[in-house]
């Protein structure tokens, strides 16, 4: 029951952070509380950081709580089943290094780091190093060409095919330098704090030869998650139609 009420919850949650959905449209201060707290919707009491932003990150790490917890207790051995604590799970999915935009870890191997700190493959330094030289170089490359300004202005559409093209591939290999440091400046704080979260972005995005190849290195720590906790359940490599 546990693990289908999990799934249930998760949907529910992403459910009711899309705008244009119903569900979404009940979950507002006037409706819950009344009309005396409907100034509370509007606009300058929202904040600058919405909770929709963050709530697919935390619905993974609530289900892999749960998931976690249903394996080891339907296991004669295991983890230590004191782990699978409120506590715990409030750490795990509020893990500040990790909130805004992961990486994803799983529940059971961030506890057993937060005990058992693992060490780091590269030093922490040299990590640093090579995030700071991707930083300047992006700097560097948005001064030269600032795609994304011209991608909102609209200028792309009055290039030919071949400006085009060679616009579009310089604007991927710029998200995918954007998004590298996002992801690796998260990384960086929680290796700082001896938690070692798996890597996404693992090559360069020319580095990659079919979709597949480019999805597992792109965004690596979410795979992982989708095989352990969709893709084994289902059936694996037996069952690849679902």
């Amino acid at each position: 029951v546990a693990v289908p009420l999990a799934w249930f919850l998760a949907v529910m949650a992403i459910a009711a952070k899309e705008s244009r959905w119903v569900l979404r449209r009940h979950l507002t201060f006037e409706r819950l509380g009344g009309p005396s707290w409907g100034f509370l919707d509007e606009r300058e009491y929202q904040g600058e950081y919405e909770w929709t932003h963050s709530v697919n990150l935390i619905v993974l790490r609530l289900v892999s709580f749960a998931l976690d917890c249903s394996q080891a207790f339907g296991q004669a051995s295991g983890p230590a089943r004191g782990i699978y604590t409120l506590w715990n799970c409030l750490s795990h999915s509020l893990y500040a290094p990790l909130f805004l935009a992961g990486p994803t870890i799983s529940f059971d191997d961030y506890i057993t780091q937060c005990a058992t700190p693992k060490k780091p493959k590269t030093s922490l330094a040299w990590y640093i190093l090579r995030l700071a030289f991707a930083l300047a170089a992006l700097e560097a490359g948005l001064h030269l060409y600032p795609c994304f300004a011209l991608a909102r202005s609209g200028e792309f559409a009055e290039l030919g095919p071949r400006l085009g093209a060679a616009a579009v591939f310089l604007t991927l290999n710029f998200m995918w330098l954007k998004f590298l440091l996002l992801w690796r400046v998260a990384r960086a704080w929680a290796l700082a704090d001896g938690v070692d979260p798996p890597e996404n972005m693992q090559r360069a995005l020319c580095n990659h030869f079919s979709v597949v190849g480019f999805w597992k290195c792109w965004h690596s720590s979410f795979n992982r998650w989708l095989v352990r906790y969709l893709y084994v359940p289902a059936g694996g490599r037996d069952r690849r139609v679902l």
